[in-house]
């Protein structure tokens, strides 16, 4: 099936990357956003031997200039029957 990095991989790009992350979750944000919009992708994932169902939300604000910002970024399970 599908090839996946080595973990040792995937840990040493997290610890790349993690200060960036850190400051993008403490940014200021604008104080009016006119425009919000969130949207959501849902998927299956194989843990453990058995398919679980997440979702990747994500949330985009509009500055009242038009500039976009994601306000947000999260990822949820759902659960089994869901």
């Amino acid at each position: 099936m599908g090839r996946y990095p080595p973990p040792e991989l995937v840990s040493k790009i997290s610890e790349k990357i993690m200060p960036e992350v850190t400051a993008w979750q403490n940014r200021s944000l604008e104080p009016i956003y006119p425009f919000i919009f969130m949207d959501a992708i849902h998927y299956k994932v194989k843990e453990e031997h058995h398919y679980t169902k997440k979702a990747a939300y994500v949330v985009l604000g509009i500055t009242m200039d038009g500039r976009k910002d994601i306000l947000a970024c999260k990822m949820s399970e759902l659960g089994h029957g869901t």
